[in-house]
């Protein structure tokens, strides 16, 4: 049955999983496209670490 609640709460948190890696591929791309200097220094972890 398509109605069943475990089924449809198996959809919906697949549903979310899908947007939300989605969505964090698309920031992780717009981020390095754009190359901004503080986000590359936050992301390898420090401000000592080389730009």
């Amino acid at each position: 049955m398509l109605h069943s609640p475990t089924r449809l709460v198996f959809y919906t948190i697949d549903y979310f999983t899908r947007n939300i890696h989605f969505l964090d591929r698309l920031l992780f791309i717009y981020i390095h496209q754009n190359s901004c200097p503080t986000a590359v220094v936050t992301s390898r972890g420090g401000a000592d670490a080389p730009v």
